[in-house]
């Protein structure tokens, strides 16, 4: 399972619940960053950025 932003919460908790209804089920934890960029260009010539 993957989250980001307020799905995060909501995914730990679901996976609580699986680890809780599935015995022997193997949990690996890896937690990473993701960067976006926003770039804005204009429609019209002569708008600056």
């Amino acid at each position: 399972m993957k989250a980001m932003g307020q799905a995060i919460s909501k995914t730990v908790a679901i996976a609580e619940i699986i680890k809780k209804r599935m015995p022997r089920l193997h949990q690996d934890t890896a937690i990473s960053s993701v960067s976006i960029i926003d770039v804005w260009e204009p429609i019209e010539e002569g708008v600056e950025k």
